[in-house]
């Protein structure tokens, strides 16, 4: 097979391009982030509510709605479970491999990173988590962790589980040392995009020859870049914006097909492919198949493309989606329903407190002895102490103060619908977050929280399917590690099952003499499953 194409500045240019014109969903969602989070009145509301004297009252009820929902999935949250899947695999080697995913699961912690994407998939409609391995040497060595919305753009056109996405990118912001480091060959371009090149002319970038070296032609690409230099670079504070660009590849290639229905690519360099394929052992097919590659950006400025550094293949992120729009693909979950309800009832708030402590006045000019603002003052006083003038009075002067408070009873009704409203357009009753309720059987009681159940039946499934390929992509890496190693795994029966242990890729001979590694890891088909 011919080596795939490294990715090229037109290309990379290009996804850019179509990230700007896909629909503008990320400012909507970081509202509905702010929204949970109880930052819901912004500057300019605050302003006008004190222009015309009604106090700032916030009653976050979105939180902890959306708190009982995060709650059920820790109280049902289910192990992975590794399965062979075929009869002919061993039994033996997924239990091996179901207890290192275990260890895996607790050590990398991994059910936070997953609870973690689950908040931001039915909050604002998407999380991610990444899957890979930790770079640094005194830490576990598997990475499992959550990815900020605001750090991924991907291929929008592409399938909910990116299977055929062209791209996914990761931007994420470091201090310039730190990219100085981790690509020491590029330390110089780094140091010059930091400056904007502002601290060296030309000359400094013309060798002893009259030539322009790779740096001028950097400074060029940087001039001619349509990318807003705010995306990529703040020379102000010295930070830089590294791009992990993970861009697909396709190629038709021959593959051969065992009779259990196992696939591998034809590789004439492996004598047992070779050698099945000339006793008609498997099929020989034509396919036209992907291949993920990675690459890394500073600006227009590449600083790496490599092929896919695990054998799995697959780009490491995996998207936790809530719900999206039937026509343009917007993730949202839900949040987006309860604003509007959230809003009203922060408003009510305001005006119940506004309404409390306002005196309506009626009195005769004349009637109060000193000048109109000190008698506002005075009169909003729950200890007011009115003077009048007497021959006002005593002319038929008329002084009346009054509040309305069967117009605050009509409010206090508005407010107590919407606290409820915001538990119903989320399919969330009060029996589903413990809290007192009409109900008056226990029966009743759990026949509510079953329906709160169902309401968010869509949102569970996703998270499921969601935090299995996590776990498909943790079992991969640990094959990866296990395969060709010999490896006692002791399994602990707890007392309900005899304790046994198993041995991976352990060298045996057959009855003809060949050898062979029994428990063989490279040989088994396995699939995560939730138990």
């Amino acid at each position: 097979m011919a080596k795939p194409q490294p990715l090229s500045l037109e290309e990379y240019t290009a996804f850019w391009t179509e990230i700007q014109e896909q629909p503008p969903w990320r400012a909507t969602a970081d509202r509905e982030a702010d929204y949970i989070d109880g930052n819901q009145l912004d500057a300019e509301i605050l302003q006008r509510m004190r222009d015309v004297g009604i106090p700032p009252a916030i009653e976050p009820l979105m939180g902890p709605v959306l708190a009982s929902v995060l709650g059920m999935e820790v109280r049902n949250r289910g192990d992975w479970k590794v399965s062979p899947q075929s009869q002919t695999d061993s039994a033996d080697v997924a239990d091996a491999l179901n207890y290192k995913l275990h260890q895996a699961e607790q050590r990398s912690r991994a059910d936070v990173a997953c609870s973690e994407a689950f908040k931001s998939e039915i909050g604002p409609g998407i999380g991610w988590v990444y899957v890979g391995r930790e770079e640094d040497p005194f830490k576990y060595q598997y990475l499992v962790e959550p990815v900020s919305r605001n750090e991924i753009y991907w291929d929008w056109f592409a399938k909910p589980d990116l299977s055929d996405a062209r791209f996914l990118i990761r931007r994420r912001w470091f201090d310039k040392r730190v990219p100085e480091l981790v690509f020491p060959q590029h330390k110089d371009l780094i140091r010059h995009t930091v400056s904007s090149w502002s601290e060296y002319g030309l000359g400094h970038l013309i060798d002893d020859g009259g030539k322009l070296p790779d740096l001028a032609y950097s400074q060029d690409q940087e001039r001619a870049w349509s990318i807003e230099e705010s995306q990529w670079r703040n020379t102000a504070q010295s930070r830089v914006a590294i791009c992990e660009c993970w861009y697909r590849r396709w190629d038709r290639v021959t593959v051969i097909r065992a009779p259990d229905g196992r696939v591998a690519e034809f590789d004439r360099k492996n004598s047992a492919h070779v050698v099945a394929v000339a006793k008609g052992i498997v099929a020989v097919e034509q396919a036209i198949v992907s291949r993920v590659r990675l690459s890394w950006w500073l600006g227009p400025h590449k600083l790496a493309d490599v092929d896919h550094p695990e054998q799995h293949g697959r780009i490491p992120y995996v998207p936790f989606w809530g719900f999206r729009e039937d026509r343009t693909g917007v993730p949202f979950g839900l949040a987006r329903g309860m604003i509007y309800l959230q809003d009203q009832v922060n408003a009510l708030h305001s005006k119940l407190q506004w309404m409390l402590a306002a005196r309506r006045v009626e009195r005769t000019q004349g009637a109060v002895v000193g000048d109109d603002e000190q008698f506002r003052q005075e009169v909003a006083r729950p200890d007011a102490d009115i003077i009048l003038d007497a021959k006002a009075m005593r002319d038929g002067g008329i002084f009346k103060v009054q509040t309305d408070l069967q117009l605050s009873q009509q409010q206090f009704q508005r407010l107590a619908d919407s606290r409820e409203a915001i538990r119903r357009t989320g399919g969330i009753y009060s029996e589903f977050q413990g809290q007192n309720s009409n109900t008056t059987s226990g029966v009743q009681f759990n026949a509510q929280v079953d329906q709160s159940n169902q309401s968010l039946a869509d949102i569970q499934d996703n998270f499921k399917t969601a935090r299995t390929a996590v776990g498909q992509l943790l079992l991969e890496l640990i094959i990866a590690d296990t395969i060709g190693k010999r490896e006692d795994v002791f399994l602990d029966g707890n007392q309900l099952v005899e304790d046994r242990t198993i041995s991976l890729n352990s060298p045996a001979v057959d009855d003809d003499g060949l050898e062979y590694l029994d428990n063989d890891v490279s040989r088994v088909a396995l699939s995560v499953g939730i138990d």
